[in-house]
């Protein structure tokens, strides 16, 4: 089995960084990985002179071991390609250094590259001496001059680029300010002649970004000069429940707010007569702490790959199995009316519940779930992996419990006047810290409540009403906590 392509990269500059002479910046997606912990990559782009990239070359990967194809010729935009000779299981390498030599790239200043610059954090207990990644703001800021960049016909590298930007965009420690200030005048002119075409290119959705919501909330003051006030910012944007809200509530989907299933993984699974052993093999590796979330979600991939999985299948497959839990639209726009932020921190699939709620981001201010995306015959192409999923104790998630944590932070609400729904284990850590806890399936009992994990706080509500949910937490109906 090979190694994982984030596993293999990391190793490998490692070794980069053991035998470099001088400290080096590291860009792309190895870099973006230091943020946004789901992201893969096997490129490994490196700032460097031209003489010392092919010292590095020489020394990491010599020619007994390695076999080394250049696939650019040009020396100031080298790319090879190097595959491990007698070791099956090490992936191809992809080593592209951005030579010094060539000179800065159109509206990127190297110097400024550097500013709080940190070491690469190998593992939680070390980091690369030789390795540093700019903050986050720069290494989001170079992704959107990538995007800007790239050739019309480089749709999916200008996905990848602005999927990138917008998760930068969307963690906790991004600061906007900091990032605005990198733009100059010419940048800001490029982004308003190209950017919007660049999203149409890659048919990317650059709504799930929190700059677009600060950017259609400011909007408005730019549009009252024309009389052009969005209707949309008055229904809202500028709303007392976004302003100042009562709490926030917060909801699991599978067993939750979609009956029928359990888990979304298992619907797929048993779509493609996939044997549920290996699925669970793989959890408990996951759980285990043996594989990453990512490697976990790159396994079910490969798997839907070769199963040729078609999202018209899944459509069809669903019909009759699973619905909405009762009064789903109503309930939701009741906690709205009263002032919550509503949102889902789910590890299911946004697939499963677009068809079931195609009206989901009407309903609700906050989406963290799996995303696919599917080519234009509607076969799967990718999964963009959450890290809201599970707890921070697991590799690769940073839990639901940082899930709930960042939506009270962005709209200025203790955890004490939080609010989470849920029905299962890998609900329990966001359920503890939250100010209230709901278990809540629409199924019935699980059985899991015995677990010595289960929280202390919670409300157990057995009716399979979203009604009832609503009613506790409105206070219109104190439910018993017994179990």
């Amino acid at each position: 089995m090979k190694k994982p392509n984030l596993v293999a990269a990391k190793d490998i500059l490692k070794k980069i960084s053991e035998s470099a002479e001088n400290e080096m910046l590291l860009i792309g997606g190895l870099a973006v990985n230091q943020y946004h912990l789901t992201r893969d990559s096997q490129d490994i782009d490196l700032i460097c002179g031209h003489d010392e990239s092919l010292r590095l070359i020489d020394k990491v990967f010599p020619t007994s071991l390695w076999e080394r194809k250049e696939v650019n010729s040009d020396s100031l935009r080298p790319l090879w390609e190097i595959t491990h000779k007698t070791d099956n299981a090490m992936p191809v390498v992809k080593f592209g250094p951005k030579i010094i030599e060539r000179g800065s790239y159109a509206y990127i200043d190297e110097k400024k590259l550097w500013k709080n610059a940190q070491k690469f954090k190998f593992s939680n207990n070390e980091v690369l001496d030789n390795i540093y990644v700019p903050c986050i703001e720069m290494i989001c800021y170079t992704k959107m001059v990538s995007a800007l960049g790239r050739s019309d016909e480089k749709a999916d590298k200008i996905k990848k680029d602005i999927d990138d930007v917008i998760n930068l965009t969307n963690q906790a420690k991004f600061g906007l300010g900091e990032f605005i200030l990198m733009f100059s005048d010419e940048f800001k002119q490029r982004i308003k002649e190209d950017f919007a075409t660049r999203l149409k290119i890659a048919n990317a959705l650059f709504k799930d970004s929190y700059i677009y919501q600060y950017v259609d909330t400011f909007k408005c003051i730019v549009d009252l000069d024309d009389n052009k006030k969005p209707k949309h910012f008055a229904e809202d944007n500028n709303s007392p429940r976004k302003l100042n809200p009562t709490g926030v509530v917060a909801f699991d989907v599978d067993g939750v707010l979609i009956k029928g299933i359990r888990h979304s993984w298992t619907l797929l699974w048993n779509l493609i007569n996939k044997s549920t052993e290996d699925q669970y093999t793989r959890k408990d590796r996951f759980q285990t702490n043996k594989i990453t979330y990512l490697e976990w979600v790159k396994q079910d991939l490969k798997d839907l790959k070769d199963a040729k999985f078609n999202v018209e299948d899944l459509r069809e497959f669903i019909k009759g199995k699973c619905g909405l839990v009762k009064n789903l639209r109503s309930e939701i726009n009741r906690l709205r009316e009263n002032g919550y932020i509503t949102a889902i921190i789910s590890g299911g699939v946004d697939t499963i519940l677009f068809e079931l709620l195609p009206d989901a981001h009407d309903l609700f201010d906050e989406i963290f779930i799996n995303k696919f995306t599917y080519d234009k015959n509607g076969f799967i192409e990718n999964i963009s992996a959450t890290e809201y999923d599970w707890s921070d104790d697991k590799r690769g998630v940073v839990g639901k419990n940082r899930g709930l944590e960042r939506v009270c932070e962005k709209y200025g609400v203790p955890l004490s006047k939080s609010v989470f729904v849920g029905d299962d284990r890998n609900d329990l850590k966001a359920m503890k810290i939250a100010g209230r806890s709901i278990f809540f399936c629409s199924e019935g009992q699980r059985n899991f409540q015995r677990d010595r994990n289960y929280p202390t706080n919670v409300v157990n509500i057995y009716d399979k009403d979203l009604k009832f949910v609503v009613d506790v937490i409105l206070g219109k109906n104190e439910l018993s906590r017994e179990l």
